[in-house]
């Protein structure tokens, strides 16, 4: 398995390097398989309406061709349904994208590593075995597919906005 984190540049990408070791260990240990993680910093846009500038995710991603995931964990504050957006996957491009301020200025790297372990899962193709452990956090569901794949884990609505204004 070959693991791509992209993270935007600042807070971010410090906590992408805090991260790295110890979810390459999880990935090795859930998946019994070799795993490589590669980790890149780079700026994501996001355009007014909360949506992501696939073209520019899709041009990162291109300098990476032996990703099999893509993880990316951006400073920018989404919001999807009227809630703060944690993560959202687009299973088609096999891609994660994890909004960092949605997680609070106060977020744990236990918290952080479990956010990217249900997005390793989300990411699975059917019939693949998810991981044994560090699953999702257990105040948070992810949406039911839509017909294309994608998915989304929105904070809880009485927690995830004063996590917004913290951060």
């Amino acid at each position: 398995m070959h693991v791509l984190l992209i993270s935007d540049p600042g807070p971010p990408s410090r906590r992408v390097a805090s991260i790295q070791d110890e979810f390459l260990d999880h990935l090795q240990q859930d998946f019994e398989t070799e795993v490589t993680v590669d980790v890149c910093t780079k700026t994501l846009r996001v355009h007014a309406d909360h949506q992501l500038e696939l073209s520019t995710l899709d041009a990162i991603v291109a300098q990476y061709p032996d990703a099999d995931l893509v993880i990316m964990l951006t400073a920018i504050p989404r919001h999807t349904q009227g809630k703060p957006l944690i993560a959202e996957v687009l299973p088609a491009r096999n891609i994660a994208v994890i909004s960092y301020p949605t997680l609070g200025a106060l977020t744990t790297k236990r918290r952080l590593l479990k956010i990217y372990m249900s997005c390793v899962n989300q990411l699975l193709p059917d019939g693949h075995v998810p991981a044994k452990t560090h699953r999702l956090p257990r105040w948070g569901r992810w949406s039911s597919r839509s017909e294309s794949g994608r998915r989304t884990l929105h904070a809880h609505t009485f927690t995830g906005g004063p996590r917004l204004v913290l951060a």
